[in-house]
């Protein structure tokens, strides 16, 4: 019963790590590939340094949700 109670907590931790990275991913559609895309098609940009705090905001979550993930699948019990 031990195994299997551990087993589901494992699971879940690998569930919440997943989540927290795909979270990740998805703030680095804002803060990434957005300023990119907008260079890219010639889009007009909003004032440099308001657009670098953006992008920088954006960037910085999206590693720290990723370092989450990574601290939470570290503790998955052997």
């Amino acid at each position: 019963m031990a195994d299997i109670n551990k087993s589901a907590r494992n699971e879940r931790k690998k569930l919440l790590a997943t989540t927290l990275n795909t979270l990740g991913l998805a703030f680095v559609v804002p803060g990434v590939i957005l300023p990119l895309v907008t260079l890219l098609y010639g889009a007009e940009m909003p004032k440099a340094s308001y657009w670098l705090v953006f992008a920088l905001w954006w960037t910085t979550q999206a590693v720290l949700l990723h370092l989450s993930a990574r601290t939470v699948l570290g503790r998955i019990e052997e």
